[in-house]
């Protein structure tokens, strides 16, 4: 009888030792036990997600501020700070085509030949960190454009894009309080369409960048909760350049309500 209890111990003992960490690992998992670990994978991701977005954006944004900054110094070097350069002038007389090529020029890149080269630039000083455009027949996209406010001079004629202007000489001309202050100015700011693929060319290096102050919101509709596409930021948000060459972030309503983005946007020039 002892024996037999021995010898039945030693047996347990025995099978003991072959069912080891090895086996339980080898186990294959059950369809209930995948379902949750994939349940547990995406509530992970859908947590995490949110972040790496907002962090993404973050990066975008300085980007965006540092861009504005280093054109705002470029510009600062043209006509000894005094004077905005043309707009746009595509005739072979102008050495420079557009605003930006002289800002590129004094950034310590491009030549002064701008239909010579407009189409080898190749540079992402002028691409804000948020815009996921695509060039299309240049190597270079442009998310900015100059504001030229309400798009007339005070004596009521209208811009002139080949005529360069005086910082000094521009005026707010909406709002209760009309100032004469550089920093009230939006002088350059985000222009581009992030829900619009369709769009994508008007960015193109040499499209000439510039619009009155409508153009910085909503196309195709007043209504932010219709169809229209915002211009800026994917968000409505966007950055500004400021006449006295500061930066400036803006909120949404910049874009969306019309007598906000004329109060930072809408001025005249006296000639």
């Amino acid at each position: 009888m002892r024996n037999k209890l021995k010898d039945k111990q030693m047996q347990q003992g025995k099978h003991a030792r072959h069912i080891g960490i090895p086996d339980i690992m080898r186990r294959n998992f059950t369809l209930i036990e995948l379902l949750v670990v994939i349940a547990i994978i995406a509530i992970l991701a859908a947590m995490l997600l949110p972040a790496l977005q907002k962090a993404r954006d973050r990066a975008g944004e300085a980007v965006c501020t540092s861009n504005l900054k280093q054109i705002g110094v470029g510009l600062m070097l043209y006509e000894n700070g005094e004077w905005f350069p043309p707009a746009y002038d595509n005739t072979t007389s102008s050495p420079w085509g557009t605003w930006y090529q002289v800002a590129y020029y004094y950034m310590g890149g491009g030549e002064l030949s701008y239909m010579a080269n407009r189409g080898a630039i190749k540079t992402n000083a002028f691409r804000c960190g948020r815009d996921r455009g695509k060039t299309v027949s240049k190597q270079t996209r442009v998310s900015y454009a100059l504001n030229i406010g309400y798009g007339r001079y005070m004596d009521n004629t209208d811009f002139n894009p080949k005529q360069a202007f005086r910082y000094d000489r521009a005026e707010q001309t909406y709002g209760p309080t009309k100032s004469k202050s550089r920093g009230s100015i939006i002088l350059v700011s985000d222009h581009y369409y992030p829900n619009s693929p369709a769009l994508d060319g008007e960015n193109d290096w040499s499209a000439g960048r510039y619009s009155n102050y409508a153009g910085f919101g909503l196309i195709s509709s007043s209504n932010p909760a219709t169809n229209g596409q915002m211009c800026g930021h994917a968000d409505g948000t966007r950055n500004g350049l400021m006449m006295d060459m500061s930066v400036k972030h803006f909120g949404h309503e910049v874009s969306y309500v019309d007598h906000e983005r004329r109060r930072w946007f809408e001025y005249r020039v006296h000639k």
